[in-house]
């Protein structure tokens, strides 16, 4: 494997590093990686050698809002069914779209 250098440039993959982590902080650094649209590998290389690790935001809300939608479009079509959810729901439409307006 090979990865592109900050220079353009690049470099082989060769050396291996095992490290032992425990169930959470494995989990941690995959959601951190997932974040970052990076794999694990490359996460815990930049973090270990102080590089930048950009996170885009929007895409967590993106993914947010359509976890919103789905559960929307499981309530019935009738807005005075009695729950209590739907309003909920609403509000944290709003919220993930005001995070992403700020941006």
């Amino acid at each position: 494997m090979v990865e592109a250098n900050e220079d353009g440039g690049s470099q082989p993959l060769s050396a291996v590093v095992n490290v032992r982590l425990t169930e959470a902080e494995c989990r941690e650094l995959r959601e951190a990686a997932q974040a970052a649209g990076l794999t694990l590998s490359a996460l815990v290389r930049r973090r270990a050698l102080g590089r930048k690790i950009v996170v885009d935001d929007r895409i967590t809300v993106v993914r947010e809002l359509r976890s919103l939608a789905v559960a929307l479009d499981r309530f019935p079509p009738q807005p005075d069914a009695g729950s209590n959810a739907v309003p909920l729901l609403l509000r944290r439409i709003g919220a993930a779209i005001d995070k992403v307006a700020k941006q």
